[in-house]
């Protein structure tokens, strides 16, 4: 796909099923899309990023920004980012079979949620619902989430989803605002 303002850019597609290496010079719709290409890349080699130094213009535009010290982009005239340093030598080894770990990469899916507030409902306890999950997926190393990811979104599905009780309070306090207030 080529830049709108600037045919000489050839703007990068961070959605492509392979993972290309950062180079300078290579050129973003956006600072997210930078962000995405680069997580991507680290993911797929086993290290973690984090967003480093913004700068901001007079104008409050976003003008240069930094994933830690190892890449840096910088708004063109053509309103690309074009990243201005890559650096890709690490100072540790890189394992890519625990970048599952994470944060940047932990994520449970809305469909996967939903399976594991059900299955709550029905009674299945954490562990048997998340080693089912294991099971179906052909192991750990295939889920982006693991045990405790699962416990913590079902203690805060629980926290949200009312009670009985809860359900009792609000029909109360409906029929006593109903009796001070006909038009409620």
């Amino acid at each position: 796909m080529e830049g709108s303002n600037n045919p000489s850019h050839e703007v990068e597609e961070p959605e492509s099923g392979e993972v290309k290496e950062p180079k300078q010079g290579m050129c973003f719709t956006s600072k997210q899309e930078v962000y995405a290409f680069y997580a991507k890349y680290a993911k797929h080699f086993g290290f973690a990023i984090a967003y480093g130094t913004q700068n901001f213009g007079n104008d409050g535009q976003l003008k240069y920004f930094g994933i830690e010290s190892k890449v840096r982009g910088s708004l063109q005239k053509d309103r690309t980012f074009k990243l201005t340093t890559v650096v890709l030598e690490h100072t540790h080894d890189l394992v890519p079979s625990d970048s599952r770990h994470f944060a940047m990469n932990k994520r449970i899916l809305t469909p996967v949620k939903r399976r594991l507030e059900i299955n709550d409902e029905a009674g299945i306890r954490v562990a048997r619902n998340f080693h089912s999950m294991v099971v179906e997926a052909g192991g750990f190393e295939a889920l982006t989430f693991n045990e405790r990811d699962a416990r913590n979104h079902i203690e805060k599905a629980r926290r949200l989803r009312p009670g009985v009780e809860d359900a009792k309070s609000v029909a109360f306090y409906f029929h006593k605002m109903q009796q001070q207030n006909s038009n409620f």
